[in-house]
């Protein structure tokens, strides 16, 4: 588990790159898929440039 500000990483599929992020002033919770470029959050997809989520 690492802190980014006010995110904390939990790396749960190392193969896959697959990460839960979770807010801490929200509680929100959200996937990311750096092999697919796919966050839940939806803008890395959208953007085509990295969240908050993925930079943490």
């Amino acid at each position: 588990m690492q802190q980014a500000g006010n995110i904390v990483v939990h790396r749960f599929d190392r193969r896959n790159e697959v990460f839960e992020v979770r807010e801490m002033t929200s509680g929100k919770v959200s996937v990311v898929d750096l092999a697919r470029r796919r966050c839940d959050c939806g803008h890395f997809q959208l953007e085509r440039i990295p969240c908050r989520h993925v930079i943490a």
